[in-house]
């Protein structure tokens, strides 16, 4: 089978679903419900972004993205609420190495959103999608070494801990270990194959 190219999938950005959410392009008209989101300066703590202070912060970090859709650079989405299509968060795929066929997911949510399993959800939409669409060998998440919440997601999500790049970022003032994730297609096809036919999805 021949390697995916980023081409086929930003000419036409697939819009992804879930039981509760709707994962699809981000838009300037989610510039409000964007703003809520990275406002908060909980929400921004154990990120790269700075909380915006406006709506024009909010307005240039959708410009950044929108290059990076003309680019071709980063697979990016805002995540929707399907019960009032609030947009409460966004998610995205970096780092994608055709080569190597390997990427890193990510994904941000506004704080009234935490605890009610919808990162669960988006981390296990993403990772479908990259490796059934994206033909994946390697997936990787990434967190800060505080973040016990990301953390636990991602080891929900049965990405495995490779390891500690310790003090990797220089990141609002001081320099930050940061926990490296991975799962690999074989693990996930196991997985697959395993829930399938687990006796209690029968």
């Amino acid at each position: 089978m021949s390697p995916v190219q980023p081409y086929q999938i930003f000419q036409n950005l697939p819009q992804l679903e879930t039981s509760r959410l709707i994962i699809r392009r981000l838009a300037f008209s989610d510039m409000p419900d964007l703003f809520e989101v990275a406002s908060h300066p909980e929400v921004t703590r154990y990120i790269t972004w700075e909380t915006h202070r406006s709506l024009d912060d909010t307005r240039r970090f959708i410009q950044i993205v929108h290059d990076w859709y003309e680019r071709q650079e980063v697979l990016y989405w805002g995540v929707v609420r399907k019960s009032d299509n609030k947009l409460i968060g966004t998610c995205g795929i970096f780092e994608w190495v055709v080569r190597d066929a390997r990427a890193e997911l990510s994904y941000t949510l506004g704080k009234p959103y935490w605890g009610q399993g919808y990162a669960s959800e988006i981390v296990g939409n993403l990772i479908r999608f990259g490796f059934e669409t994206l033909q994946l060998n390697r997936l990787e998440g990434r967190c800060l070494r505080e973040n016990l919440a990301s953390a636990h997601v991602l080891e929900k999500a049965q990405l495995s801990l490779d390891g500690i790049l310790r003090q990797q970022l220089y990141l609002k003032g001081t320099y930050r270990d940061l926990k490296v994730y991975s799962l690999l297609r074989q693990e996930w096809l196991n997985l697959a194959n395993f829930n399938r036919q687990s006796p209690f999805n029968s």
